[in-house]
């Protein structure tokens, strides 16, 4: 992947401690009473944490919570305080705790949740499915994105119940967890909680939201220098902060640009769900779609092209800076137009290397191919995608009892298939029939098929006579693979799946572990020009553009390897189509 590679310490560093780079107005502290009934039902095998996950098997109990649920034992933890219009009138993490540089979610109501908040945005808790898909999408955001996604060190199953959000006030209840995952620091530690009361901060004896911004944003400089280097005397000063500005949103458009096309969408971008870094957290809205059209995934806001939410985030942390930076240096905070148009550029940058990777051309040999040749290509999908998709549609309706359904495409044309389909054509005459029922515009099928010949004939233009073959399979092999649908990824697939699974099991490994091996094989980058295809084969499995597949440390022809690959991940068709091209 080749995106911007400044030295972060919040990158590299999972377990930096919040407490380090806000001031402690930033925080409430409160107490959590250990339990007695509680275990561990999934430990991050990716990401081992060094500490013994029962060390944190503590929270404040529910009102339907009895006392044997507990021992006469205590943690003191932190709330973090944060604003932004996302949380309502919460003061920041209201069921959330730190300790170190481990948040737990779900450890119960703390001082941050608002008098007049919603029930299910405050009584404090979470469910051990909520857990599950915390850590699945943890762990596949961190694999397939630039920016990764806020990890899950692991889920604890408290042994205790919370009520079930879709019982609609039946009183049924489902089990109680607590999601162990890493701190980090978003936008929002730096914005105004406007509607968190000032009645709620002096009957819990906290500063004002007002001041506690302040504070924070003279933290800012050194916060930004922890994340994206530097080596200002004072950080503290309107060049830095403008510079960190762009590069923060910068990730942000490559983040989401990327999310995009490999068709994975938060579906809630705010101050509060992600951070400063680039990573994305909080995963409640979290899906993959079928599809490149102007779908509204969330039940409320902009369809997924679309990009007003990361604007606001912009605009707020603008006007924090604005008003409690003094004068001279606010004067100089960059401009809210300014900040949009370079979040806009970047994203569009990002957006085209993306589509055109759909080809199977991994990015480092893309950068060798005529702009002209790409601009063509990344222009004829465009077309493709844009035929019949003029209009936004929501996936979810506002009836509570809507069982939504993906569709299998948004528009006229489904790229993905148009693409595993020319994936394994040997010449244009060849794709041009086999195009005909799937890309019916005959103008547009004989554009796209001599835009990706041109591409196709530059990148393998690069390679001599003895590594041509490695190329051309390789090309097509990842061509398939990154158009490959993951509808077990679809927000309510995948909610019904972890339900239904944890009513008979409580070793969540079984589950989440399959899962995100294969949303890594299908979403991950190549690394150093190699595919991993482990999860496609018996044994330790790779394909690279150097030599070929190797499968168990020994070297295999292509056709011998495509036979090796499990039933099941390719169609019968495909294997022979392969088997065909590599011949």
């Amino acid at each position: 992947m080749m995106y911007d590679t400044i030295s972060s310490n919040l990158l590299t560093d999972a377990n930096l401690q919040l407490s380090q780079l806000l001031p402690e107005s930033s925080f409430v502290e409160f107490d959590a009473h250990k339990l007695k009934n509680h275990r561990v039902v999934w430990s991050n095998p990716h990401n081992a944490p060094s500490f013994k996950l029962d060390d944190y098997a503590y929270c404040t109990p529910l009102a339907s919570d009895s006392a044997k649920d507990y021992l006469d034992e205590t943690k003191r933890y932190k709330a973090d305080r944060y604003g932004g219009v996302g949380i309502g009138p919460n003061g920041g993490g209201a069921r959330c705790g730190l300790i170190g540089g481990v948040q737990v979610k779900g450890i119960g109501r703390n001082q941050l949740a608002g008098t007049e908040t919603p029930f299910w945005h405050s009584y404090g808790g979470e469910t051990v499915a909520g857990g599950v898909r915390e850590a699945i999408w943890g762990e596949i955001c961190h694999f397939s994105l630039p920016y990764g996604g806020v990890r899950v060190h692991g889920i604890i199953d408290t042994g205790t119940s919370v009520p079930l959000f879709e019982a609609n006030g039946n009183g049924e209840v489902t089990r109680r967890g607590l999601t162990l995952r890493e701190a980090a620091i978003r936008p929002g530690h730096f914005v105004r909680s406007l509607f968190f009361s000032r009645k709620d901060e002096k009957l819990r004896q906290l500063c004002s939201d007002s001041e506690r911004t302040r504070r924070a944003i003279f933290c800012l400089g050194d916060t930004f220098q922890s994340t994206f280097g530097g080596n200002e005397s004072n950080a503290l000063n309107s060049s830095y902060i403008n510079t960190c500005l762009k590069l923060m949103f910068s990730r942000f458009a490559t983040q989401i640009a990327v999310g995009n096309v490999k068709r994975i969408i938060h579906g809630a971008i705010n101050a509060s769900n992600i951070c400063l870094d680039g990573k994305w957290i909080d995963f409640g809205t979290i899906s993959t779609i079928s599809d490149y059209g102007r779908i509204i995934i969330n039940n409320t806001g902009p369809d997924v092209w679309e990009h007003s939410r990361v604007i606001k985030v912009a605009s707020e942390l603008i006007v924090s800076l604005r008003k409690y930076l003094p004068h001279t240096l606010a004067s100089k905070i960059i401009p809210l137009g300014e900040l949009s148009n370079h979040f806009h550029i970047e994203f569009k940058k990002r957006v085209r290397i993306e589509f055109l990777k759909l080809t199977g051309i991994p990015e480092c040999r893309l950068a060798k191919i005529d702009e002209k040749s790409q601009l063509a290509f990344y222009d004829c999908i465009q077309k493709i995608i844009s035929s019949g998709n003029k209009e936004p549609f929501k996936l979810y309706h506002p009836c509570p009892f809507y069982v939504a359904h993906m569709p299998d495409k948004m528009g006229d044309f489904h790229l993905n298939t148009i693409m595993k389909i020319v994936a394994t054509c040997r010449n244009a005459e060849e794709a041009d029939r086999r195009l005909s029922i799937e890309l019916t515009n005959q103008s547009l099928r004989k554009e796209f098929i001599f835009t990706f010949w041109n591409i196709k004939n530059a990148f393998l233009a690069q390679f001599n006579s003895t590594s041509i073959r490695n190329a051309w399979c390789f090309m097509a092999i990842n061509c398939l693979r990154v158009n490959m649908n993951i509808p077990e990824l679809y927000r309510h697939t995948l909610d019904k799946a972890i339900n239904n699974f944890l009513i008979s099991e409580s070793d969540a490994s079984l589950f989440i572990n399959p899962l995100v091996n294969k949303a890594k094989t299908l979403l991950m980058d190549p690394v150093d020009r190699t595919l991993d295809l482990s999860d496609w084969f018996l044994g330790r499995a790779t394909l690279s553009l150097d030599t070929g597949f190797v499968i168990n440390g020994s070297p295999i022809d292509f056709q011998i390897g495509v036979k090796k690959i499990k039933s099941g991940i390719l169609s019968a068709n495909q294997i022979k189509e392969l088997l065909v091209y590599g011949n």
